[in-house]
């Protein structure tokens, strides 16, 4: 009787010992840590906007853009209407902007110019006539290079590009006397001085190699800044409420064109661009993006159209009003983040880890994906216990630190990590 009463204690002892374990988070270190974020990647998100109250506001709108209509003719009112949304939904009116039609009935193609000016060639104009989603994007994308700064360093890589080419065929032209010197000195018999003149063409050569590697830099860089703005351009249209599907017929148009790659290309493929803007598409909150440009145009007014002193462009004159939300472009590597951050905030690491990754390769200067791919490998390691995700979660944090030193978030968690470690041992 007393050995079956022991056995009885004994079990209750082990059960009573199971249960706290379970629910004493001290016993075990991986449900002692909090979940980490330091806020620092914000998601904007506006208030929705009454519809009943936009709605009316869209009828005031209407009656001004009815008087504009007598000043301009069918197809400058169009891209008035276009532009003008663009500029409201996006809180660009801190400036006149001009947009101007130029006739070119053979080269389909769009362009802006630093001083504000958007130029679209009636060819381009006259194909997409009857699609203002496509003009929308048109529009955007090269309002996107004046937003972007890209004209400057445009002008200063096409400065560089000329100095390497002068460099080049002024090298070329020595290696042709020294090629002409070498002959001669070879028939005469003077080998040492034939050989100096070899050696020399070697090292000018190999610094034209060296040049045209930098122009096909230079080159590639300036391809990468369309496809900058065709990103931005996607949350301009967005913004203004224009559709993306529909917007894709330009890029239809262009497809059909003859087009012959090089590396000195300024434009990259329109099969590469397409795959980058629906990448674009699908990392983009299109309907945040359009709520948001609903509730700047119902706190903005109507821009007024002028004609131009030439009498020929059309001119949208700046407001006076100062935005609530000013104008931030979003760029790739934002839209990344932010995609990523979602994803972490609902614990889906997985998921989260690759766009954080995909962030910190396009902006390599940028700490804040390092510091939570860190995080993320450290709660898988808590999960796991599997010294890999140990080790991944250090490597990030040092290259966290690395990039931001001063950072109290990359020094607190090499610090975390480095007591983790002694805990868990």
């Amino acid at each position: 009787m007393k050995k079956a009463f022991l056995f009885i204690f004994i079990i209750c002892l082990f059960f009573l010992n199971v249960y706290a374990n379970e629910n004493n988070p001290n016993n075990d270190f991986s449900k002692s840590v909090i979940f980490k974020d330091p806020h620092l990647i914000s998601i904007l998100k506006t208030d929705k906007i009454n519809n009943i109250e936009y709605n009316k506001k869209l009828v005031l709108d209407d009656k001004e853009y009815k008087y504009y209509r007598k000043l301009t003719d069918e197809n400058y009112f169009k891209l008035y209407l276009i532009l003008e949304r663009i500029l409201r939904a996006n809180n660009l009116y801190y400036q006149n902007w001009r947009i101007v039609i130029k006739p070119d009935t053979d080269n389909i193609n769009a362009y802006s110019g630093s001083a504000n000016l958007i130029v679209i060639n009636s060819s381009l104009y006259d194909s997409l006539y009857n699609n203002n989603d496509a003009l929308a994007f048109v529009i955007a994308h090269e309002l996107s290079h004046i937003l972007l700064g890209h004209h400057q360093i445009s002008y200063e890589n096409l400065n560089k590009v000329q100095k390497y080419n002068n460099e080049i065929t002024s090298s070329n032209e020595i290696v042709k006397q020294n090629q002409n010197a070498q002959l001669l000195n070879d028939a005469l018999g003077n080998y040492n001085t034939s050989m100096v003149n070899s050696i020399a063409n070697l090292i000018l050569l190999t610094g034209n190699a060296v040049s045209q590697h930098s122009i096909n830099n230079l080159y590639k860089y300036e391809r990468s800044l369309e496809y900058d703005s065709d990103v931005e351009a996607i949350n301009l249209i967005a913004r203004a409420g224009y559709d993306f599907n529909n917007a894709s017929e330009a890029f239809q148009l262009l497809s059909t064109l003859p087009f012959i790659y090089s590396p000195e290309n300024t434009h990259p493929k329109i099969e590469d661009r397409i795959a980058n803007i629906k990448r674009v598409v699908s990392l983009t909150d299109i309907n945040e993006l359009k709520n948001q440009g609903m509730v700047n145009i119902y706190n903005s007014k109507v821009m007024k159209l002028k004609k131009s002193s030439d009498n020929y462009s059309i001119i949208l004159e700046k407001l006076s009003i100062q935005p609530k939300y000013p104008y931030t472009p979003l760029s790739l590597s934002d839209k990344l983040i932010n995609k990523a951050y979602i994803c972490y905030l609902n614990q889906n690491f997985d998921e989260s880890s690759i766009y954080f990754k995909e962030a910190s390769i396009i902006n390599k200067s940028n700490y804040i994906p390092a510091l939570y791919l860190s995080y993320i490998n450290e709660y898988k390691f808590l999960e796991t216990l599997d010294k890999q995700f140990y080790k991944s979660s250090v490597s990030w944090a040092k290259k966290a630190y690395r990039l931001n030193p001063n950072s109290i978030y990359t020094n607190s968690q090499l610090s975390e990590l480095k007591q983790l470690k002694n805990d868990s041992k």
